[in-house]
């Protein structure tokens, strides 16, 4: 009777740890493979950082990295340069056409926008580069620019944006006081002679005000109803600022020491200086 019991429960034994020797082997199979996934990461490799870009490389004239700012509003920093060259003058004249180009380098690619204008002209792009601004997006920096020195005539001024593609040139938001006047489309005209400033101010990211003051005396004579202060006030939609109301008061805050080179952007800075 015994060797019969011990023949019954041999192979049930045998079974059981068959089954076991089974089960082990293969949480251990699985253990393995789920390791090497989490831990190789091959199935998904890192892409190759972008190779840094001089953005200055080949330009001819003067050029200079200037901003370390986003530009196109990927949340990255991007290298701002500007490069200024001219013309011959005529024996007419006392300059020649200047060209000021824009250059940024964004992802390892180099996009520019040249701005040809006529006048005095800055020539150093650190003097030519007004600052980095949130002027007509939520997202990414507009660079300002100043071309030319007025002299008694408007400064003239530029504005470079990013349309999702490409650097492009913002129109000046429509002036009710230089209405009539013959202006380079993407030049910004800014009046600071003969009692009268205009300049920027940023409001919000997309909203600007274009403000004109003007000055309590004149020649040391007050005029009638003393300075003010005009504000027009613009949002940016599709590709052109639109009219979103207007402000004007009694001001007597302008200055004969305005400086417009200083102060034609009135807005907070964006980025960091090379």
């Amino acid at each position: 009777m015994r060797s019969v019991a011990l023949l019954a429960t041999s192979p049930w034994r045998a079974l059981v740890v068959s089954g076991v020797a089974a089960l082990v082997l293969l949480t251990t199979s699985c253990d393995r493979q789920i390791s090497g996934d989490a831990s190789t990461g091959t199935d998904t490799p890192a892409a190759a950082p972008k190779a840094y870009v001089n953005p200055c490389n080949g330009v001819s004239g003067t050029c200079e990295v200037v901003r370390k700012v986003d530009v196109d509003g990927d949340g990255q920093t991007d290298e701002v340069a500007i490069a200024y060259a001219s013309d011959s003058p005529s024996p007419q004249v006392a300059f020649g056409t200047s060209h000021v180009t824009t250059l940024a380098a964004i992802n390892g690619n180099v996009f520019r926008l040249t701005e040809d204008f006529n006048g005095v002209p800055y020539t150093a792009p650190t003097e030519i580069f007004r600052g980095a601004f949130a002027m007509s997006r939520a997202q990414g920096a507009d660079i300002a620019l100043h071309l030319a020195m007025g002299q008694g005539n408007p400064e003239q001024f530029a504005v470079i944006s990013w349309d999702g593609s490409k650097l492009v040139a913002l129109p000046q938001p429509p002036d009710p006081n230089q209405q009539g006047a013959q202006r380079t489309p993407g030049i910004w005209y800014l009046g600071s002679s003969h009692g009268k400033q205009q300049f920027v101010k940023c409001k919000q990211p997309g909203e600007i005000a274009f403000v004109d003051l003007s000055a309590a005396t004149r020649e040391g004579i007050p005029v009638p109803g003393g300075g003010r202060r005009e504000e027009n006030y613009f949002v940016f939609s599709g590709d052109s600022w639109q009219p979103n109301g207007s402000t004007n008061t009694a001001d007597n805050s302008f200055s004969y020491s305005w400086s417009p080179h200083s102060n034609g952007f009135d807005c907070p800075a964006l980025g960091t200086p090379n």
